[in-house]
């Protein structure tokens, strides 16, 4: 029997494909990705208020 394992752990594979996907699709532009995701699909209150806490804190983190 032969067990497989990653050599990378599935956060990192996330961020990376993640990464490719933003920089192929929206030339980096999470803006426009954002936009995109949003015009196509309804999001609910608690979905909204998730982003704003999410892009909070980001801009918490970015001014120290």
């Amino acid at each position: 029997m032969r067990v497989y394992v990653p050599l990378i752990e599935r956060e990192t594979a996330v961020k990376k494909e993640t990464d490719h996907f933003l920089k192929r699709v929206y030339h980096g532009s999470a803006s426009m990705l954002v936009s995109s995701f949003i015009k196509k699909q309804r999001l609910t209150t608690e979905e909204l208020s998730e982003l704003r806490q999410i892009l909070d804190r980001a801009e918490e983190e970015q001014n120290g």
